[in-house]
């Protein structure tokens, strides 16, 4: 099954909801070129011509005075163009709200679906995070219950803009934050499952600053606020998360496959702040003791252990990871036992210029905490007796390029890998200076 989008450019993204599998033919993905256009079957560009021409060439290079003189001059505001749709449809997505209003104003279609994605103006403005935009398009009358061509709802994509307050409007709109759809052939989606596969903070930036180079070969410039953005420019999937069970969300949500449940999806994609929201918000945090879970690190520094998947987790080490003393305090008291356990895990890492893949073991909690630089939870653990085991093992996979980091890392190694003196200081006087 192939699915295209346009607005949103997706270079490589795999949307995968609620079934588990190891067959990537089984995954929903894009057919578009490495640029992020769509290859929707609608044929070459059109020519434009005057004023027309001149509004596009505005819109694609973020020329906005120019694109409001081209307006004012009779453009064409109904031409479709086959990557983007109509104006109005690009506007949306990152435009002023100056000229999204001249476009609407001048009758350029509200609702228009592109036939390549079933994106819809208002759908590209709730993706991108365009606040302005969405509220000029709900007050003309924009359609909040059209969905892609996917089967993803208004509010599904307006997660993955990660923008709390745009939801919030669309909610307040009348668009149902309970609602369940379909992806292709995979039925009961809810919002739960669309935010547990979200870019979240810096996996959103490096995503968004990405797109600079192949959108600038379409012609297209992205705005500052797109190619320059930030991690707190964006809301956390925790606090979208909160939002979502505040408003009913069930926060143990049945999911296809091995997971089970939405508690267990969000830990194995790595989202260990929406697995917060959902403890604190009644998901039931139990699991099989003797085998444990995967719990996926996504969040460290490329020199250290990004990418790192722990084979033997609990909810000890994933309230760890989310670096939330409150919630480490909350799972401690639940599984005491574990503030001694000792991990293992792989991962992939950045070393002397290649990627190179490996086997861990004898990764301790307060390791894990002091590599974060949390100065509260590496005492708390300290008083708690965390930091059996002072010596991590690593084992390279055979024939990847030798990486000389890895030998033989100590509790010390992880607290310097921090930069915070006063945790390297905490970890030393609890008997960790080795190194």
């Amino acid at each position: 099954m192939n699915i295209v989008y346009c607005c949103e450019a997706r270079p490589t993204s795999r949307v995968v909801h609620s079934i588990r599998t190891t067959d990537p033919s089984n995954h929903v993905t894009t057919n578009q070129d490495a640029h992020g256009h769509c290859d929707d079957g609608l044929g070459q560009r059109s020519s434009f011509a005057g004023a027309t021409e001149d509004l596009w060439t505005a819109l694609k290079g973020g020329n906005y005075p120019n694109a409001l003189t081209a307006i004012a001059a009779g453009a064409d505001l109904k031409f479709a163009d086959a990557a983007f749709g109509t104006p109005l449809n690009l506007a949306a997505c990152w435009a002023d709200a100056e000229v999204v209003k001249a476009l609407i104003d001048g009758k350029s279609e509200v609702n228009f679906v592109h036939p390549g994605n079933g994106y819809t103006p208002l759908i590209n403005a709730a993706t991108w995070g365009n606040e302005e935009a969405v509220k000029l398009l709900l007050a003309a009358g924009a359609d909040i219950s059209i969905k892609t061509k996917l089967g993803q709802t208004l509010l599904s994509q307006a997660i993955t803009g990660c923008d709390l307050e745009i939801i919030r409007t669309l909610v307040d709109a009348g668009a149902d934050p309970l609602e369940k759809y379909a992806i292709g052939t995979l039925g009961d989606q809810t919002l739960m499952n669309a935010l547990v596969t979200a870019k979240d903070g810096e996996e959103r930036v490096v995503y968004l600053t990405g797109l600079s180079t192949p959108m600038s070969k379409m012609g297209v410039t992205l705005p500052a606020r797109i190619s320059g953005a930030k991690a707190s420019d964006f809301s956390t999937l925790e606090e979208i998360a909160v939002y979502l069970l505040g408003k009913g969300a069930d926060p143990n949500q049945t999911v296809a496959g091995t997971w089970g449940n939405i508690l267990m999806q969000s830990l194995d994609f790595g989202k260990t702040g929406v697995a917060r929201a959902l403890i604190e918000n009644g998901a039931k945090a139990d699991f099989d003791e003797k085998k444990g879970f995967n719990v996926k690190d996504r969040t460290g520094d490329a020199a250290k252990l990004p990418n790192f998947t722990y084979t033997n987790g609990d909810f000890v080490l994933a309230a760890v990871l989310t670096n939330n003393l409150d919630f480490v305090k909350l799972m401690v008291d639940k599984y005491p036992k574990y503030v001694t356990k000792i991990y293992e895990g792989s991962g992939t890492v950045r070393c002397t210029g290649a990627t190179t893949n490996y086997n861990a073991e004898g990764i301790n909690l307060l390791m894990v905490a002091a590599d974060r630089g949390n100065l509260e939870i590496v005492n708390y653990l300290i008083s708690k007796g965390a930091g059996k085991g002072d010596a991590v093992k690593i084992k390279q996979f055979k024939g990847d390029k030798f990486c000389p980091m890895f030998s033989v890392m100590f509790t010390m190694g992880f607290a310097r890998n921090s930069n915070n003196q006063a945790v390297i200081d905490a970890v030393k006087a609890a008997g960790y200076g080795k190194e």
